[in-house]
């Protein structure tokens, strides 16, 4: 079983676009798995809620919600969010982000990710 782990961006991304995150995923998953978020991104969530603007704080709100609602696992990793992600194992997890660099770095070193598409679908690449 694969642990398809979402990124901040996705998450916030994927509410932006009104794009039902889970629905997704089992559209365009064709292998088990369950989902995961970083502690550092719960921290990132957080911090938004209270430095960001109007908007980034509903939603970031919003995705706190979310996470605690789905029972999604929380990796307990200390470190910056990109760089516990590039470190966790290519053949158990599936990174869910936007970021272009991180993707470039999760590529090379043989990562399957998720990417939101023409703002309405999901791909696994």
């Amino acid at each position: 079983m694969k642990t398809i782990v979402l990124d901040t961006n996705f998450i916030m991304s994927c509410l932006g676009f009104k794009i039902d995150i889970f629905r997704e995923l089992e559209r365009v998953c064709d292998f088990n798995y369950r989902t995961a978020v970083l502690r550092a991104t719960l921290s990132e969530l957080e911090k938004l809620i209270k430095e960001g603007e109007y908007f980034e704080r509903k939603r970031a709100s919003l995705a706190l919600q979310i996470i605690n609602k789905s029972g999604m696992d929380i990796l307990r990793k200390d470190g910056y969010a990109d760089d516990i992600l590039a470190a966790l194992e290519p053949e158990e997890h599936v990174i869910a982000t936007q970021d272009a660099g991180l993707l470039k770095r999760l590529k090379q070193k043989g990562f399957r990710t998720i990417q939101i598409r023409q703002k309405k679908r999901f791909i696994v690449q």
